[in-house]
């Protein structure tokens, strides 16, 4: 699909990628389920050592199991919804002369920026990227940061593209 506004500039991207969903979901996935374990220890948890010791009922285990699976959904499952819809819509599309970044389910956000404005690349590497062979690079102009290009395979090539582009301009 041509958008109008191509006409114009060079509307066929040189490459265009997208985040891996498994590499980018998978350590938010854990990290709302340390959330909230670690919400339900301090919330359920002391009640669930007062039964302990007072001895149980089974009025009071379902209702435990019952406050347990509403506070679920809220901490653990609607952010990962909605951390996938986001992700999904993520696209970084590289052509000749700059970088097209496109992000959002809810707010859509698109940028773009000429090679030549780039003025830094950085790449990060946390665990999790180590774990699933990712990496952040973060793209930085005089204004700040530009973009981050995140959850995408082949970080270490897409890194020396970059820099390669950049010492061109």
């Amino acid at each position: 699909m041509e958008r109008p506004f191509d006409g114009e500039m060079q509307n066929k991207p040189i490459l265009v990628l997208k985040p891996n969903l498994y590499n980018a979901l998978i350590p938010k996935i854990v990290n709302y389920f340390i959330l909230y374990l670690m919400i339900m220890g301090f919330s359920v948890g002391p009640g669930v050592y007062y039964l302990f010791f007072r001895g149980t009922d089974s009025f009071d285990i379902a209702f435990i199991i019952i406050i347990l699976i509403i506070f679920l959904i809220p901490i653990l499952i609607i952010p990962t919804i909605f951390s996938y819809l986001n992700i999904r819509k993520m696209e970084y599309h590289f052509f000749n002369d700059r970088l097209e970044y496109y992000e959002g389910f809810l707010t859509i956000h698109k940028s773009a920026t000429p090679y030549e404005r780039i003025t830094d690349i950085v790449m990060r590497k946390t665990v999790w990227d180590r774990i699933f062979s990712t990496a952040t690079i973060g793209l930085y102009t005089p204004h700040g940061v530009s973009v981050y290009i995140r959850f995408v395979q082949d970080s270490d090539k897409i890194y020396e593209y970059l820099q390669n582009k950049i010492l061109k301009s």
